[in-house]
């Protein structure tokens, strides 16, 4: 079936056809809006289809004027007559009610249904439909017309508060809507009458192109209308177009007229059809399928595998100037311009083939406006293309060397970034190429957080008043980086501008989506959520408003899941299996949709207000622009996502590039003067977390600006002290001990300042002291260098200044110097003074911090507590978190940090199984006065302990305070105290407590199965019972087996307990070589730490099978058959390493000759854990 071409065939034969193109163009105009408006005629209603044929059809005007008559052949030369006079003597005559009557006869409206034209006619946009018909025919047809919302006009009462478009009923309606214009009088009448109806139709013709459709030449309609109009507008009238049929004969009568005739009879000669088809054809010209309206851009389709460089030219001419480009439009497109530019340019050898030259630079256009990155193969292909180019070649690489430049950006990569930035500045460039190098740059710098650069370029960057698009770029950096009050100037000015613009075009896209832009910066700036609302709304019509496509595109992020490569699946059958493979492009859309919102946020700051879409863009990216991904991840970056993003794993496996460039970004956000856009907090975080990957240069560096910063700051809120806290742990743990006596030593010597906030008698909980978080590593160092200034300086702030925050730093930094033996003699017996003197009113005494037992054993110069120090700890209540609650009526838990503070604090009072080696034990009177306390507080407290830890009581979980007991009495009391301390009483008491928490917390009493052996108290559990779940399917046995495993071989070893260590050693070893994963960690920690505190237990043989069994493990390590790269693992080789280096100490043999390739894989090793065990290994 052949098409017929409409146009073409108006343009060929139709004599008018420039004035028909032009109210089709009006129709639809630029901007969206009609300018074009209808009258109808009569004649259009003889289109509609009778609905049976037996019925009557519409009479004609002479038909009409014929059944009037009839009645009225009583006045003479009636016949010659115009209907309108006869229609008035009739009305004289009979009445206006049986006029009526005749009207209804002659057009029977309910006899017919609108035809196929009415809907192509309402269908098009017409501004307002006028029409002097009574037929319903329009109404009726407007019920299935969706496209336009007509409303409908029967009355003048109706004009007000209607809106375009609308369908006017001119001369009233049937059934009911009077009066029925028809009548000389009604006619003579209608202009004072019916005058807003006049008035709107004037108003049409003045503002609209307007049109005559279905006006015949006996239609006293069109004669009174023209008439009147002529009359009211006179030469200021303009033309009115009338479209018609057989007309040519009336051309004359209608120019005196102002109108235009378009006559269609010479295209269509049949009278019989040539009505109807001259209707068809004209609806079809006017609905401009073909139309290229902006909205509908692309008009040349963009397909996969086949795009013509003459299409991907048009295109990008027509490309009606949107800033960013519409989601829909992108999704629609990008993905079919990625799969032929893949091909195209891939296959693409030369630069010297001018088309293909024009296809890269036409490729490039699309990838730049529907946000596509560039491939694996064709980023490559480009840098090649573009190093081949020899000095002959003439054509402009520009474009070509700006993509690279900024892949190189993306990339993160340096060398590249300013080695195509080189090429650039070399070449002969206009001045919005030069604008476009300096704001890659200022993207680089700004990526790298090197802000005060940024600040820098941007003083530098004179953008012209014309240069809207950069002017706009250079406001939304100002805003990044904190200077809002500078942007808002430039944005008020640049929307000034363009609104001046948009006065003369204002159908200007590329100017209205910079104003879209332009809104909602200032929306921001000026933190109004309402600001603009009202314009933006309109320029959603037209895909003009950037930061809905912006958000558009957001939501259309979904999770990338890479499916491609190998795996196996279960099969139904025992022992069988499916193993599949999928291979093709690992591009889809998620990483399309997810660039898109990256480049547009990027692009102009827009507003992303789902942050976790964002995120998931970001991570999709990972796979296409790590380090982009990385960067953009950490400017947006908050503490509580850290642990989603730095962990362990990922920092372990980063390379040297990636470290270099987080440092940068990072290091100087310490200082609290260096402007970032990266929260410090979180900065700090991030350097805490990559500390132990950086070389020893990078952490010197590092370690200089933590302690200035530490220097200078006076006050911290509790995010930032939680950080620090963390950062010093972090660098101390990593560290020499060499390194470790330096880093203190700087500690130390830093300022101390006041934390009061006001009132100087109370300490905050955010208080801040470094000393604090290195105090437990003051058994391990000692002899450290501080100046003489400052240890005076501390001893005067401890004896004379009021302020309790600064007096607990100074008692907190000279403690830690007593501790490590560090104060000189002089000023040792000062500070013991002071120590006298301090009144014990603080929560551990003398101190906030410190126990007791620590300011002990530096008053007494001993090692050991003193009895004094013992007495005063008895003295204390253990504190209570189960009591009665007066308001309640009843029992309640309370979370009371007190008491794990309490049952930490008595490891310095009772010393351990492994301590008492080298400590002297306290009396056995203080450890009974201990265990009668002990029972009482049992008793108070042991519905609370034994509560199932599983129930919720609150919003927080309770500590597992059993837990804490359960310890306490294992290591500290039940294994130490000797045994004539434990009578009949203490021990049916210890049996009952046994009981009770083996009935509710098995997973706790089996570790008090060893020293309840050592007492003979319990009858339920031994050793055998330990033996057996060593062997148990339950992993959590297993680990409590092993602990207990240890604690038997260290009761052995110290003779509290007559049992062969053999049988146990022998099972350690056969776990070491047999256990599974799970357990594997645990049975290396138990040989380490029995290697490390009791190694006699072990012969010569059980150190050769234990070095064995090590350099096979190493071998594996070396052959990548074990592999190091999950927190596990770390855990695991920690572990492996503290068992080499406590076996090369203290083995009963010397077996440091073997450890060569140990020790250098240590020494080396990335991760701190394993490192802190060399100095062991470097012992022999």
């Amino acid at each position: 079936m052949i098409i017929k071409n409409v146009n073409k065939f108006f343009e060929e034969n139709l004599t008018m056809y420039s004035h028909l193109k032009v109210i089709r163009d009006n129709l639809w105009s630029k901007d969206g809006k009609s300018r074009v408006s209808v009258m109808v005629g009569a004649g259009f209603s003889l289109n509609a289809n009778k609905i049976e044929d037996n019925f009557s059809g519409m009479a004609l005007w002479n038909d009409l004027k014929c059944m009037l008559t009839k009645n009225l052949s009583h006045h003479l030369d009636i016949e010659y007559k115009d209907v309108l006079e006869i229609g008035q003597l009739y009305e004289e005559e009979y009445g206006r009610a049986n006029l009526d009557e005749i009207l209804k006869e002659a057009i029977p409206d309910d006899n017919y249904e609108p035809d196929l034209l009415h809907h192509k006619l309402l269908n098009l946009p017409w501004a307002d439909i006028y029409t002097t018909n009574y037929d319903t025919l329009l109404e009726r047809t407007k019920k299935n017309i969706y496209e336009r919302n007509y409303q409908l006009i029967y009355d003048v009462n109706d004009i007000p508060n209607s809106t375009s478009p609308r369908i006017i009923k001119l001369h009233g309606s049937f059934p009911s809507n009077r009066p029925f214009i028809f009548t000389q009088n009604d006619y003579e009448k209608y202009p004072k009458q019916f005058s807003p109806f006049v008035n709107m139709v004037q108003q049409s013709i003045m503002e609209t192109t307007f049109v005559l459709l279905g006006f015949s030449g006996d239609d006293p309609n069109f004669e009174r209308w023209t008439t009147w109009v002529k009359n009211n507008l006179g030469e200021q009238m303009p033309k009115i177009y009338m479209i018609g049929y057989d007309q040519k004969n009336r051309l004359g009568y209608l120019k005196s007229k102002g109108i235009t005739l378009i006559d269609f009879k010479e295209l269509y000669p049949s009278k019989d059809t040539g009505y109807k088809e001259m209707f068809t054809d004209l609806f079809e010209f006017l609905s401009y399928k073909n139309r290229e309206e902006k909205t509908k851009w692309p008009y040349k389709l963009y397909k996969e595998y086949d795009m013509s460089l003459e299409n991907l030219k048009y295109n990008k001419e027509k490309f009606p100037g949107w800033v960013v480009m519409p989601d829909d439009i992108r999704r629609s497109n990008a993905s079919k311009i990625r799969t032929f530019a893949n091909e195209k340019i891939c296959g693409i050898t030369s630069l010297q083939n001018e088309t293909d030259f024009e296809y890269i630079n036409e490729l490039l256009w699309c990838y730049e406006h529907f946000y596509i990155p560039l491939d694996v193969q064709i980023h490559p292909k480009l840098k090649k293309l573009v190093e081949e180019i020899g000095d002959d070649f003439n054509g402009n690489i520009n474009n070509i060397l700006f993509v690279l430049l900024k892949e190189a950006r993306l990339d993160g990569n340096k060398e590249e970034f300013y080695k195509y930035k080189g090429f650039l500045e070399r070449k002969e460039l206009n001045k919005l190429e030069r604008y476009r190098i300096i704001y890659e740059e200022i993207l680089f710098d700004l990526a790298f957080n090197n802000i005060a650069k940024v600040r820098n370029q941007l003083n530098v960057w004179k953008v012209g008043e014309k240069e809207i698009e950069w002017g706009i770029k250079k406001a939304a950096i100002l805003i990044k980086i904190f200077y809002k009050a500078e942007a808002k100037e430039i944005l008020e000015g640049y929307l000034q501008t363009i609104r001046s613009l948009l006065a003369i075009d204002s159908n200007e896209y590329r100017l209205l989506s910079l104003e879209s832009i332009a809104l909602n910066l200032l929306r921001k700036v000026n933190n109004e959520q309402d600001y603009g609302y009202d314009r933006l709304r309109s320029l959603n019509l037209q895909n003009c408003n950037a930061n809905k496509e912006c958000e558009h595109t957001l939501l259309s992020v979904k999770k990338y899941e890479n499916e491609f490569g190998t795996k196996t699946t279960p099969g139904f059958d025992p022992g069988r299996g499916k193993v599949s493979s999928k291979m093709g492009d690992y591009f889809k859309q998620e990483l399309l949709d997810s660039f898109a919102v990256l480049q547009i946020e990027e692009l102009f700051n827009l507003t992303i207000n789902d942050r976790t879409q964002y995120e998931l863009a970001l991570k999709n990216l990972e796979i296409q622009y790590p380090l982009y991904s990385q960067i953009k991840r950490i400017h947006y970056l908050t503490p509580k996502k850290i642990d989603e993003f730095f962990s362990r794993e990922f920092v372990y496996k980063l390379d040297g590039y990636n470290l270099e460039i987080l440092l940068e970004m990072l290091k100087d956000t310490i200082n609290p003067e260096s402007p970032s856009i990266i929260n410090r907090a979180v900065a700090i975080e991030i350097l805490s977390r990559i500390y132990f990957a950086l070389t020893p240069e990078d952490k010197l560096e590092l370690d200089s600006k933590i302690i200035d910063f530490m220097h200078i700051i006076n006050n911290l809120d509790l995010q930032m002290k939680n950080v620090l806290e963390k950062l010093i742990k972090r660098m101390m743990f990593d560290k020499s001990k060499d390194e470790k006596i330096e880093f203190c030593e700087k500690l130390i010597e830093l300022n101390i300042f006041s934390q009061s906030q006001g009132n100087k008698n109370l300490i905050n909980i955010d208080f801040f002291e470094p000393i604090l978080y290195v105090f437990s590593e003051a058994q391990d160092i000692c002899n450290l260098s501080v100046s003489e200034n400052k240890i005076l300086e501390m001893l005067n702030y401890l004896k004379t200044n009021s302020d309790q925050s600064i007096k607990e730093s100074a008692l907190i930094r000279l403690t830690f110097l007593a501790t490590t033996n560090s104060l000189p003699k002089v000023n040792r017996e000062e500070f013991i003074e002071a120590l006298k003197k301090l009144p014990p009113k603080n929560k551990y005494g003398k101190s906030d911090f410190i126990f007791n037992a620590v300011f002990d054993r530096i008053l007494n110069s001993n090692s050991e507590i003193s009895p004094n120090g013992i007495g005063l700890f008895l003295a204390k209540d253990i504190p209570t978190f189960y009591n009665y609650s007066e308001d309640l009526k009843n029992m309640v838990y309370s979370n009371n940090g007190s008491v794990l503070n309490y049952f930490n604090e008595i490891c310095g009072v009772f010393p351990d199984f492994i301590g008492k080696k080298t400590t002297k034990i306290p009396d056995n009177h203080y450890y009974k006065e201990w265990l009668n306390k002990f029972y009482d507080w049992w008793d108070n407290q042991e519905e609370g302990l034994l509560h199932d830890i599983t129930e919720k009581r609150g919003l927080l979980p309770l500590p597992d305070y059993l837990e804490s007991v359960v310890v306490c009495l294992r290591n500290n009391i039940l294994s130490v105290a000797p045994l004539e301390v434990f009578d009949d009483k203490d021990v049916e008491k210890l049996k009952k407590i046994f009981e009770k928490i083996d009935d509710n917390r098995p997973d706790l009493s089996l570790y008090l199965v060893p020293s309840f052996e050592r007492l003979t108290v319990s009858e339920k559990y031994s050793f055998r019972i330990i033996i057996n779940n060593l062997k148990s399917k339950e992993h959590s046995k297993v680990k409590i087996a092993l602990r207990c495993v240890y604690d038997y071989l260290v009761l052995i070893d110290s003779k509290e307990i007559v049992m062969d260590s053999k049988a146990l050693t022998t099972e350690l070893f056969n776990m070491l070589y047999y256990c599974t994963d799970d357990i594997f960690k645990c049975t290396v920690d138990t040989l380490k730490y029995c290697m490390k505190n009791i190694p006699n237990i072990f012969d010569k043989d059980d150190c050769l099978l234990i070095l064995e069994f090590l350099n096979e493990f190493f071998k594996q390590i070396k052959n990548e058959i074990i592999s190091v790269s999950t927190l596990k693992d770390f855990e695991v080789l920690s572990s492996i390493s503290g068992l080499l280096a406590y076996l090369n100490k203290n083995a009963a043999l010397n077996i440091n000759g073997n450890l060569e390739e140990w020790d250098d894989y240590i020494k080396n090793h990335r991760l701190p854990e394993v490192r802190k065990y060399i100095d062991l290994i470097k012992v022999k």
